[in-house]
């Protein structure tokens, strides 16, 4: 499993992130039912970005062969992300668990705000490699929100209580009933979110914000404790942590295509643009 840092800022990889992509990856491929049988023994892992990992499956009873059964949970995974034809069989995750459900949610959030692409190489398993974009998974969560999947995953009540990060605008300092606390304009949802601070983080929220970041509503992160509201929208943050994301610079350089035209002249390809006659 080969896990690379976002497009946002290409240099920094956080490790909670990362590692915590590789735990939900692994438990992904495993259900409740196999904890006292199958086991995923890590082998070996790189100590630099990107964050590369290895392991295999392991019989946690020499009287059990497990290999069978890690061919399947592999399989019932796969079945997920499979793109090898023109529609996607909503029963592939209808035998699934609500809580293994929850993980792939998870997995592929991480995917769309502070990873980027995840690379996962199956050894001695048909079927090829898998790869999770920022893109692609906007289409897999699609496919585990779709209503039309089993009634035991339609839950009413969508609140809960995960540890992860979230970006967004810096835009206010305050106090949410009475505790000291910052807010944010989160980004996917644009909606303000309150991010409480405990008291023994005070000073560390104080040298790490200024007045300056709410002016220009700075782009910053925020880790911690994320709590959902019944609906599903995130409610507050009770942050542990905070830093400044650097929006990336690109220079003309980077986005320049000579060959965008196919090598029409540029007024006739603006025509054919205009008459809607290019591909």
């Amino acid at each position: 499993m080969t896990i690379e840092a976002p497009a946002a800022h290409p240099d920094v990889l956080d490790v909670r992130d990362a590692l915590e992509q590789v735990k939900d990856l692994f438990e992904l491929l495993s259900e409740e039912s196999d904890s006292e049988t199958l086991a995923w023994n890590l082998t070996a892992a790189s100590t630099n970005s990107p964050l590369t990992v290895e392991a295999e499956a392991v019989s946690l009873r020499p009287d059990i062969e497990v290999r069978g059964l890690a061919t399947r949970r592999i399989s019932e995974a796969r079945r997920l992300f499979d793109t090898s034809g023109t529609t996607w069989e909503r029963s592939a995750i209808n035998g699934w668990s609500p809580k293994r459900r929850r993980v792939a949610v998870r997995l592929l959030k991480r995917n769309r705000q502070s990873v980027g692409r995840t690379r996962v190489e199956f050894l001695n398993f048909d079927g090829g490699d898998l790869v999770i974009t920022p893109s692609n998974a906007t289409g897999y969560l699609r496919r585990l929100d779709d209503n039309t999947l089993s009634p035991d995953y339609l839950i009413g009540d969508r609140s809960r209580v995960e540890f992860g990060s979230l970006e967004g605008e810096f835009i206010e300092v305050g106090a949410d009933r009475g505790h000291p606390a910052f807010r944010i304009l989160e980004r996917k949802s644009r909606e303000p979110v309150w991010c409480r601070v405990r008291e023994a983080l005070m000073d560390e929220f104080s040298n790490s914000l200024s007045i300056d970041d709410i002016w220009k509503q700075k782009r910053v992160r925020v880790r911690g404790e994320i709590q959902f509201a019944a609906n599903g929208k995130i409610k507050k943050v009770f942050a542990t942590a905070i830093s400044h994301v650097a929006p990336r610079r690109m220079s003309i350089g980077e986005i320049t295509d000579k060959d965008f035209t196919g090598g029409q002249d540029i007024l006739d390809y603006l025509d054919k643009l205009r008459e809607g006659e290019l591909g």
